[in-house]
């Protein structure tokens, strides 16, 4: 437990970051609970565009439907589609390093080039943003 404690006192970014993290996927698992039952598609247009209220707490869409609770259950398709590609990810670089580090030589050269490309077209041709960034020339 000190340890834990020690660790996100020093830390602290990844701490917030980290909570932050849960909660969104708290909200997502608890979206009926949190919306008190509303449907994010069902609407109403004798309520569209209300403004923020007891009812709605950030008002309607053009079409009246909750805003609140679109969002939240926004959440689930957010988090499924981002594990789903991580898991995806996971298993396509897995089986690359292992396709490398097994026949090694002129296949692992070819395989880390093309690792290398595809790290560069975030900063290429996405527009890096970052000062310092590591893929691109802008730190060096």
């Amino acid at each position: 437990m000190k340890k834990t404690l020690k660790f996100m006192k020093e830390h602290k970014q990844f701490t917030f970051f980290g909570i932050l993290a849960v909660l969104i996927i708290l909200a997502a698992v608890f979206a009926p609970v949190l919306t008190g039952g509303v449907d994010p598609l069902k609407g109403s247009l004798t309520e569209a565009l209300e403004a923020p209220s007891k009812e709605h707490i950030f008002g309607t869409d053009k079409m009246g439907r909750d805003i609140y609770a679109r969002v939240i259950y926004g959440a689930r398709a957010s988090l499924t589609s981002t594990f789903g590609v991580v898991i995806l990810i996971f298993l396509v670089g897995s089986v690359v390093g292992v396709i490398a580090g097994y026949f090694g030589g002129k296949i692992d050269a070819i395989l880390m080039r093309i690792a290398d490309m595809m790290l560069a077209f975030r900063c290429r041709y996405h527009g890096c943003k970052y000062p310092k960034c590591h893929y691109c020339d802008r730190g060096r």
